[in-house]
């Protein structure tokens, strides 16, 4: 592979470094540099990656107990370790973020370090899980709240990843810890499949801009389906083994998501006996399938490293019309939040509003701002946005 870009992946909170231990136990990790950022000291103790690698957020307020699931108490532990985060960072060509969404450390963390990867230029790509329906309400509010209101609106690239698709390969009595370790080896997956993609092209190398700017569009929802095939294990062509392994990954939710995608980006990755008749076959068989009028992106590049085996990944764009966040995400109905009607009785007593005229930054005020746009992002999003306090009726 030439000249190789120098790639970071950032697993953040329990979830994120968890899914960096199943990172660690991948032949491809060697390519990449690991890092654990966590408010609990615990977590970080578990994660098996370098000492260096890892950063406790935070550690002079939450003294390495974690946050408690409080997305507030995480974002401050993050905030607070910024200069640290910056220095940690500086360097990457790209850099890979993880973590499950809907509690504390990541659920609060990941808008900073997207503002932190922005202030500096460094390309990222954020891949977030979305709770359990399991998990309950309350974590599928958190979750949408963070994606609506703080990472869509400041990351170039968030892959949002519903956990429920992986019981599509999970049995219906599996023990909610045996769903977390499946999220986490399918997350891990998905990430080096991907990093190893963006690494870098001899042949038609994947774009980040391209990617980006499929998501900049308009809002979207988004599906990935991961294939890995090696000569030993395919008792057939390779490239019909490849194919059917990427289209029953479980994060692809189904040759649906194809078959109504506006946008594809198709990567191949091989070894040097990658030959193009390999590459010809695998993208007529994406292509079968896909509609006339879909956006067709293919790259393929080879890395010596990876001898006979091959990977094909697959990520589906599928643009959204309506105005309603949920339905981006694909929530079920039944754990929407239902809207007050416009008629209804309010209460004879009214707590008064608070006033909002006055704009702090918190505990940032003593640092340099963080500004997008002439904004600065480290004013909360209700202050910059003006959004009065709902009064809880």
């Amino acid at each position: 592979m030439n000249n190789p870009k120098k790639i970071a992946i950032v697993g953040v909170g329990q979830a994120g470094c968890r899914t960096l231990n199943e990172i660690s136990t991948l032949r491809q990790a060697q390519n990449f540099t690991l890092f654990a950022v966590d408010t609990d000291e615990h977590t970080l103790a578990e994660c098996q990656i370098d000492a260096q690698h890892k950063l406790l957020a935070g550690s002079n307020w939450r003294h390495g107990q974690g946050c408690g699931g409080d997305a507030m108490a995480g974002s401050r532990a993050i905030a607070s370790s910024r200069t640290q985060l910056e220095n940690l960072l500086n360097g990457f060509d790209l850099i890979f973020f993880t973590g499950g969404l809907g509690r504390g450390s990541a659920t609060g963390g990941m808008p900073i370090l997207s503002s932190v990867v922005k202030k500096h230029k460094i390309p990222a790509i954020f891949i977030v899980t979305m709770p359990f329906k399991m998990e309950g309400l309350g974590k599928q509010r958190t979750a949408e709240s963070t994606l609506k209101n703080e990472l869509f609106p400041l990351a170039e690239v968030v892959l949002a990843l519903p956990n429920d698709l992986l019981f599509s390969i999970l049995p219906g009595d599996v023990s909610l810890e045996e769903a977390f370790r499946a999220s986490n080896r399918q997350i891990a997956k998905c990430v080096i499949s991907l990093a190893m993609i963006f690494m870098g092209g001899n042949l038609l190398p994947a774009n980040y801009a391209d990617l980006a700017g499929l998501l900049q569009q308009k809002k979207s929802t988004v599906s990935i389906g991961i294939g890995l095939c090696s000569a030993k294990d395919a008792q057939e062509e390779r490239h019909s083994v490849l194919f059917e392994r990427m289209m029953q990954s479980p994060l692809l939710g189904g040759v649906r998501k194809i078959k109504e995608a506006d946008a594809i980006i198709a990567s191949l990755l091989g070894g040097n006996d990658l030959n193009a008749a390999n590459c010809l076959h695998i993208f007529e068989k994406v292509k079968e399938i896909t509609p006339d009028k879909c956006i067709q992106i293919h790259s393929v590049s080879t890395d010596e490293n990876l001898g006979d085996s091959m990977i094909l990944s697959v990520i589906t764009v599928k643009f959204d019309e309506s105005n309603d966040f949920e339905n981006v995400l694909g929530i079920p109905d039944e754990v929407k939040v239902p809207k007050r009607q416009k008629n209804q009785t309010q209460p004879e007593s009214e707590q008064l509003g608070l006033p909002l005229d006055a704009k702090s930054r918190g505990i940032m005020e003593h640092t340099a701002p963080t500004l997008i746009n002439q904004v600065d992002m480290d004013v909360p999003t209700f202050q910059r946005r003006q959004i009065k306090i709902d009064n809880g009726y």
